[in-house]
């Protein structure tokens, strides 16, 4: 249960700096 929240995390965290980045 726990890798999946971290998983789900890394990628919010990964859409987050692909979106800084396309800014």
């Amino acid at each position: 249960m726990e890798l999946i929240l971290i998983l789900e995390h890394r990628r919010t965290l990964r859409e987050d700096c692909w979106r800084q980045i396309k800014i």
